[in-house]
């Protein structure tokens, strides 16, 4: 999945003239599932004064802030940028931090709107995600206050680790 989507992220480049090696230099860093690294990496980049720092979601563009207020940076996914701090409104970002909103509250109540029209006996759901992630507290905030409105008991279940989902399923 990350390997496809570097492809496509290179792509939209060449797209706009931009070939990596020939004239435009990529820096890539990666964590590997280990936040504690994120604000050494995210340091790193600053030291090599890179023109923008793209960051793959909230748990990156945290730490990727606190290394910098003047280098741009780019979210490529964040479900919630003004409720994490990042952005003072989607409309007029300001800072340094602009980037893609995957936000939409109204999306929560309309999911479970069509699994209760699909299933007019559910009554539970589980929701699997991770506190790591920032955003994921008010969605699964909406998602509680959508399934209350439907008579849907919502179940949340922490998934931190691959090793978590086999757990999560059983319950």
């Amino acid at each position: 999945m990350q390997a496809r989507r570097f492809e496509i992220f290179r792509r939209g480049l060449r797209e706009l003239g931009y070939v990596e090696g020939k004239n435009i230099l990529v820096e890539y860093r990666f964590a590997d599932g280990k936040v504690d690294r994120l604000p050494q990496l995210a340091a790193e980049l600053v030291d090599l004064k890179v023109n923008v720092i793209v960051t793959a979601g909230p748990s990156v563009t945290g730490p990727v802030k606190q290394a910098t207020s003047t280098i741009p940076i780019v979210m490529a996914q964040d479900a919630d940028p003004v409720g994490n701090g990042f952005v003072a409104s989607l409309a007029r970002p300001g800072g340094n931090i602009t980037g893609l909103s995957s936000y939409s509250a109204e999306l929560n109540g309309k999911r479970l709107e069509l699994l209760k029209e699909i299933i007019p006996r559910l009554s539970r759901v589980a929701i699997l995600a991770t506190s790591n992630n920032p955003g994921n507290s008010q969605s699964v905030k909406d998602t509680e206050l959508a399934a209350d409105q439907l008579g849907v008991k919502v179940q949340y279940l922490e998934i931190r680790y691959p090793k978590d989902i086999e757990a999560a399923l059983k319950t």
